[in-house]
């Protein structure tokens, strides 16, 4: 086994004014994104201006630390292209409607589950990855089956 590969860390992402907020949200195991104000689509990735309407009046939503969604689409990486990723191909990078956001989809990683069975409409919750001290990153796992308590029963 090469340990080397293990030393080699994966791309961070770059904080800006524009998505700090949604990377310290991340770092706290919560998922905020942008509203447009003016038309009410999800701004995603965050930017400072909605595509769709071309507005500036922008709010961020929390939308808390369990997050579901939906595979919209996904592809599986066989062949690492930086070496920071050598040791853990197969992966999946998914494409997920998130639940509770119409419009709204957010690109990450599948984890903990084996690459041929993703399956696009799979039910998908949020985990959070940390990465380095401040950067904790979004991914998705299968969604688990909800307790009898978060059913209400």
């Amino acid at each position: 086994m090469n340990t080397k590969a293990y030393e080699i860390p994966r791309i961070l992402p770059d904080l800006d004014g524009d998505n700090t907020p949604y990377w310290e949200a991340a770092a706290r195991g919560e998922l905020y994104l942008l509203r447009c104000e003016d038309c009410g689509r999800i701004i995603h990735p965050p930017r400072p201006g909605c595509a769709a309407c071309a507005g500036s009046n922008q709010t961020w939503i929390n939308l808390g630390g369990r997050v579901t969604g939906t595979v919209y689409t996904y592809v599986v990486v066989y062949k690492a292209f930086l070496p920071g990723y050598a040791q853990i191909v197969p992966y999946v990078i998914a494409v997920c409607d998130v639940d509770g956001a119409p419009g709204a989809r957010v690109m990450a990683n599948i984890l903990k589950v084996d690459v041929e069975d993703v399956k696009i409409g799979m039910p998908v919750e949020m985990t959070w990855e940390k990465r380095s001290e401040s950067i904790t990153v979004p991914q998705w796992i299968p969604r688990r089956p909800a307790a009898p308590d978060e059913r209400g029963e």
